[in-house]
């Protein structure tokens, strides 16, 4: 899930620094998730997640780096 789901070029975002950024904290919250959670599969949750973040993401680095 998280191979495929998480890289996919059309929910993440497109600027590297912020698809470094984003995978970073993917990768967190699914192992916190994961340790921490009910479910065995949270992968899910932080996909959707991360799709409501990425376009948050794009905007802060293109603003930080745009200088």
């Amino acid at each position: 899930c998280g191979i495929f789901f998480i890289g996919d070029k059309y929910t993440s975002p497109k600027h590297w620094g912020a698809s470094l950024i984003y995978g970073l904290i993917a990768g967190t919250a699914c192992m916190l998730l994961r340790y921490v959670g009910f479910y065995e599969e949270v992968c899910w949750f932080v996909v959707v997640i991360m799709g409501l973040i990425a376009p948050l993401l794009d905007q802060f680095i293109w603003k930080l780096f745009k200088n």
